[in-house]
């Protein structure tokens, strides 16, 4: 059988491409690399030393989250590729662990992973092998994501570059996502630790914007009956998170506009 070669989806943005050259390539020289530098300040300056045979350099001078990533997507190469943020680390044995993954299950499309914060506990709940499906994508973070290159870019699946540090706020992955399982396409989690990854701040995790982006990107994925369904199930089960912040009613306003403000 033929040698599964992976390949890292990096986006850094700024200064940030320093941490990027000091301590993640370090971690990758057995795996192909394409980073994706975005570049918004007019201090910084696209890289111009060579950082690598096996690194595939592009610079990108627009905003969001989703337009970096789709640019890192648009020169992946190999077989198997991962989306990679600038501030986390890989295990040792993570390239293993995810090639194994893909011979043990070649139905699979894609496959999420588990991550791990430095102290050693995990981000997520997601414990046991399981199908993904309409729900459970919505636990999934970028960096748990891996996938085969030819099921993604044969289907042209890309970021919907309305969402992600854009025009709504987060939940880019979850509706990359939902777009491969309307394309038919098989996702598996499994719960083997391939990053670590600092503990993600909740300080900005009930503002009115990401209320708001939530009801969009409900609306985006699961549309008008099951999207304003979520939106307030969502609501209800969050209450204890956001309780001290804002009040129920504000909340469901919020996510409510969101929603109806959407146009796909």
């Amino acid at each position: 059988m033929k040698k599964l070669e992976l390949c890292v989806l990096i986006t850094t943005m700024n200064k940030n491409i320093k941490r990027v050259k000091e301590e993640l390539l370090p971690q990758l020289t057995d795996c192909n690399v394409v980073i994706s530098h975005q570049i918004t300040k007019t201090d910084i300056h696209p890289e111009t030393e060579p950082l690598g045979k096996n690194v595939f350099y592009t610079p990108i001078y627009n905003s969001g989250a989703s337009t970096n990533r789709n640019n890192a997507l648009k020169y992946a190469k190999g077989d198997i590729c991962i989306f990679c943020d600038d501030d986390l680390n890989y295990i040792p044995n993570f390239k293993e662990i995810i090639i194994k993954g893909y011979m043990e299950n070649p139905k699979a499309d894609v496959i999420t992973f588990r991550a791990i914060k430095p102290e050693g506990t995990f981000h997520d709940k997601l414990n046991k092998k399981f199908k993904h499906n309409f729900k459970t994508i919505l636990s999934v973070i970028t960096w748990m994501i891996s996938f085969k290159n030819e099921s993604v870019v044969s289907k042209d699946i890309k970021f919907d570059e309305n969402f992600g540090f854009s025009r709504y706020l987060g939940c880019e992955e979850n509706i990359f996502l939902k777009d491969c399982l309307d394309n038919n396409l098989n996702i598996l989690h499994l719960p083997e630790p391939i990053v670590i990854h600092p503990e993600e701040s909740t300080g900005n995790s009930w503002t009115e914007h990401v209320i708001y982006s939530k009801g969009a990107a409900f609306r985006r994925m699961y549309g008008n009956v099951c999207g304003a369904l979520l939106c307030l199930i969502f609501c209800i089960l969050k209450y204890g998170e956001y309780k001290k912040k804002l009040s129920f009613m504000k909340h469901l306003k919020l996510i409510l506009k969101g929603f109806f403000d959407f146009r796909g």
